[in-house]
């Protein structure tokens, strides 16, 4: 971690971790395991079927979107601003376990049942007001970028990354034209590098001198949060350090708002509507750093504060689905933020 900064917030965090409410659970009308998306309203949602099936359920209708080999899973990629869907079809889900395996992916415009395939790859990712979409193929180590609303666009970026097979970059588009991604070096040190589109430069911005640790970012409206964070058995701490996007991005001007000693498993998301950003946090018991709690916490960048949301333990993964945050918990989505589902049945 970057030493020697003025720390605005970071040491004056306050650790809120009383008042935690108990999370309850998403009630579907779908089996929670066929659930693939559902909006906040209720009013759209995808699941999938046995028989290999994905299916659009809107208007009380129910149509077909995509069909493939019993137990085909698919997952689904969307953001806040409901243009599209991406759809990453497996048809190979229990049948292979290979995390680099490509897989096809499709676009289809939001509450639409007519997809289109974009390529093949892992990660696909929706950006910049949905105008863009990006996934990554590990066997080529290219990042593609796909333009939505005009093909001729597209373009890719080529990674380095001699060091694993199984790195998969971050990517984000902070405009039009500029757009982040992780890359890593001979000896495992991951690097931010900022790609402008129009001139197909790229700048390295900033680079972790430690092996093992992974980045994430994400943003809200004009501001960037950038998240350091150890892979499983690396003995190092966690940082999360914030950019203004209307300036020159920084590393040596970043603020720091939040660090700890503690690996954090991370998986941020930020919410721009109210400008935190929720992660999953490391809690040691008492002095025994072998015995841990991990939680979702929510960090204030305004307050300088945060808060635990969870007392669960053992949490590892939170998910943004429209506006709602979730939490997969013994075969359950626990609600972090957000409403439950309406009613709308036909009384």
């Amino acid at each position: 971690m970057a030493q020697g900064k003025i720390l605005t917030i970071a040491m004056l965090i306050l650790y809120a971790d009383m008042a935690m409410a108990k999370l309850n659970p998403l009630i579907t009308k779908q089996t929670v395991g066929r659930i693939r998306y559902v909006s906040e309203d209720g009013k759209v949602s995808i699941f999938q079927k046995r028989n290999g099936e994905l299916s659009l359920s809107t208007n009380f209708a129910v149509y077909t979107i995509l069909s493939g080999p019993e137990f085909t899973n698919y997952l689904i990629t969307a953001s806040r601003f409901k243009k599209y869907f991406l759809i990453e079809k497996d048809e190979h889900y229990l049948r292979s376990h290979a995390i680099r395996r490509e897989r096809e992916i499709y676009r289809v415009v939001y509450g639409g049942k007519t997809p289109t395939s974009i390529g093949k790859g892992i990660n696909p990712k929706l950006h910049y007001q949905d105008t863009w979409a990006s996934f990554y193929r590990p066997t080529k180590k290219i990042i593609m970028i796909k333009s939505l609303v005009n093909n001729i666009l597209s373009f890719n970026i080529q990674l380095k990354n001699p060091f694993s097979v199984y790195f998969t970059p971050e990517v984000m588009f902070i405009d039009n034209n500029r757009i982040l991604y992780t890359d890593l070096n001979e000896k495992g040190q991951v690097g931010l590098f900022l790609f402008e589109r129009e001139s197909r430069k790229v700048q390295l911005l900033y680079k972790n001198e430690i092996p093992g640790i992974y980045l994430e970012f994400c943003k809200t409206n004009d501001k960037l949060y950038l998240g350091e964070f150890p892979h499983h058995g690396i003995k190092a701490g966690s940082q999360i350090t914030e950019f203004d996007l209307l300036k020159q991005i920084d590393y040596g001007k970043g603020r720091i708002l939040y660090e700890s000693g503690n690996a954090d498993l991370g998986n941020m998301i930020c919410t721009p509507k109210e400008g935190n950003v929720y992660f999953i946090k490391t809690y040691p018991e008492e002095d025994n750093f072998y015995n841990v709690k991990t939680d979702i916490v929510g960090l204030n960048p305004a307050k300088g504060s945060i808060k635990r949301i969870s007392d669960i333990g053992d949490i590892t993964n939170i998910i943004l689905m429209d506006e709602r945050i979730l939490t997969p918990y013994r075969g359950e989505f626990l609600i972090v933020k957000g409403d439950p589902l309406k009613d709308d049945s036909l009384k």
